[in-house]
């Protein structure tokens, strides 16, 4: 009987299972009619709904966490038009803590962190601290949603562009054939992306000295942007420049 104040005072804190607790309260002062199997099935029931309360706060807990972390998200993004990259990396890591916690840490969304905040480093020159990011980002995308995936492809162009900028064009280049490979299969060789594929292919071949086998894809990049985005469009624009400057690199090397 005594230790019921107990269980009044958790009444108070979860209001949601007091009337089970005043169940129990009563069968064990009820005089004549005390009973110890009453007051157990009371509390019984309140166990198993206190259970069910906690889980629900939980599920709620991973719900705030998630809706936070995409609050985060849009201030990063705007961090970022603003270029202050140094508050956006600080947004996209506190935005990473928050999908681990609401998602957990091998969902797809928390791979999109870290690569957003991968991308982030590699925009303030910090390439070799971006690189394990990237590395992450594309191991939950490979294990999770297969290495032919069009993200998994995009994380495959995303190390290889990293790797590259750190002076690795020779280990960047079967990481952009991989990325290359995957959307000619699923979004088709006249796609957009295929073209930028093409683009980013041809210049890490460039930059390793090997502007003949560069120009081909080039020529498959800007013939694409031609007839998708139009001449007149910055991407075309942007290819035909890329193309110029390496059927230049050829005729110097003649």
């Amino acid at each position: 009987r005594e230790s019921m104040k107990d269980m009044r005072s958790l009444a108070n804190e979860a209001p949601e299972i007091a009337p089970l607790l005043q169940q129990a309260d009563a069968a064990l002062s009820a005089g004549i009619t005390f009973s110890l199997d009453d007051a157990d099935t009371a509390l019984e029931k309140a166990d198993i709904r206190y259970s069910e309360i906690i889980s629900e706060r939980k599920e709620q807990l991973k719900r705030d966490a998630e809706n936070r972390a995409q609050i985060l998200g849009k201030r990063a993004q705007i961090a970022e038009v603003k270029f202050n990259y140094q508050a956006a990396e600080g947004f996209y890591r506190q935005q990473i803590e928050l999908l681990i916690e609401g998602l957990g840490k091998d969902h797809p969304d928390t791979a999109t962190g870290y690569n957003n905040l991968a991308d982030n480093l590699d925009a303030q020159g910090k390439a070799a601290d971006a690189e394990p990011l990237h590395r992450k980002s594309l191991d939950i995308r490979e294990n999770v949603l297969s290495k032919q995936h069009p993200d998994t492809a995009t994380g495959y162009n995303n190390l290889a562009g990293n790797l590259q900028a750190q002076g690795k064009a020779d280990e960047a280049e079967p990481l952009f054939r991989k990325s290359l490979d995957i959307f000619e299969r699923m979004l088709g060789k006249e796609h957009p992306s295929t073209a930028t594929c093409y683009n980013n292919l041809a210049k890490n071949l460039e930059a390793q000295g090997k502007a003949d086998e560069a120009e081909p894809l080039l020529r498959k990049s800007l013939d694409i942007r031609e007839r998708v985005l139009g001449k007149e469009h910055p991407d075309t624009i942007s290819v035909q420049k890329n193309l110029e400057s390496c059927r230049g690199k050829i005729n110097q090397a003649k």
